[in-house]
């Protein structure tokens, strides 16, 4: 997890992105079990790749994004904020790939 949250580091942007990236995956490690706050609170600011992390986040811990359509959630392309993506035989998290984001599955634990 740390080396996820140092890629985030490096790859938010600018400082106040950073502070609202941080603070929702900061929230999740801590409360894992709690209803975050609301999805569109969480992800003011952000520019489209960490929203589209962000509902990979929300619909991996099965919480709900309330009206926001997942389809504009979607990127064109797909990103990664890993440093590097280890080509092994580890499918992409299906909560993330939906959101063309990937994250080799298991790589988030902590639920």
């Amino acid at each position: 997890m740390s080396d996820l949250m140092q890629s985030i580091q490096q790859y938010s942007g600018t400082e106040e992105q950073w502070t609202r990236v941080s603070a929702g995956m900061r929230n999740l490690m801590e409360f894992p079990d709690d209803e975050p706050a609301d999805f569109q609170k969480v992800t003011k600011g952000m520019d489209v790749h960490w929203q589209a992390f962000m509902a990979g986040l929300y619909d991996y811990q099965h919480w709900s994004k309330g009206n926001v359509s997942p389809q504009s959630l979607k990127l064109d392309a797909e990103w990664t904020p890993l440093r590097k993506i280890y080509r092994s035989a580890t499918p992409p998290d299906e909560f993330f790939a939906w959101y063309n984001v990937i994250i080799p599955r298991g790589e988030l634990l902590w639920k």
